[in-house]
């Protein structure tokens, strides 16, 4: 039987779009930020002198919306930076094995997940493991949408389990709609997910034809709303 689904697609700086979201919701958020690493976004990079303020104005605006989870990805070397604008309740582990993600002391083969906010619904393991990131930034390179650092869908989907079944998910930092697409292949009612890969991202809401990686109405960099799915 197929997934049907309600999905819109939200342009526009998530500090402007968050706070007209409607507040009756039980809204949980999956998503990585931009890490601040200097990495190349079409014509920006995520680099900026004002991360940690502009990380504290989009997170406050977050945690005033959401009464469900919060997980973020927030990278190894913005931990420091997370726990100064708050403390998480938990930190799961991202492991990927085979990344090619480099550290200090070479390949980095795990990421922090810092949830805030509410507990979540259900938890097997607090370590998450992927397998496919490993393929994605090459696919990327030859797709409508490229991205320096695509999140695999394991990624969402395992996070998105552990989740209220009622839940609206957020993603203010879609990338290449990972989360969305997530949200349709697993059954969510509603999924809600960025649509462009700038360093301030608009939202969307992503129904389930939309294919990995991409959202339909980011593919041609239209950027309009999607019909609202029944």
């Amino acid at each position: 039987m197929p997934i049907r689904s309600h999905y819109r697609l939200l342009c526009g700086d998530c500090l402007d779009v968050l706070p007209t979201l409607p507040n009756n919701r039980l809204y949980a958020v999956v998503t990585d930020p931009p890490y601040n690493v200097g990495l190349g976004y079409n014509s920006k990079d995520d680099n900026k002198a004002d991360y940690e303020i502009w990380c504290r104005q989009w997170f406050t605006q977050l945690s005033q919306l959401c009464r469900g989870p919060i997980l973020i990805s927030c990278g190894v070397a913005n931990l420091g930076t997370w726990h100064r604008i708050k403390n998480p309740r938990w930190v799961l582990c991202w492991w990927k094995p085979a990344s090619s993600g480099r550290c200090t002391v070479g390949f980095n083969n795990w990421e922090p997940i810092l949830l805030y906010n509410a507990k979540l619904a259900r938890v097997v393991c607090d370590v998450i493991r992927t397998t496919e990131q490993a393929s994605l930034p090459a696919r990327h390179k030859n797709e409508a949408v490229r991205h320096p650092c695509p999140k695999p869908l394991e990624w969402a989907i395992k996070q998105i389990v552990m989740l209220p079944d009622e839940c609206v998910v957020l993603d203010p930092f879609m990338g290449t709609g990972t989360t969305g697409v997530a949200c349709a292949r697993f059954g969510r009612g509603r999924g809600t997910c960025t649509a462009d890969d700038r360093p301030s991202c608009p939202i969307a809401q992503v129904g389930p034809s939309a294919p990995h990686g991409c959202a339909p109405e980011c593919a041609d960099r239209r950027h309009r709303p999607a019909d609202p799915g029944v």
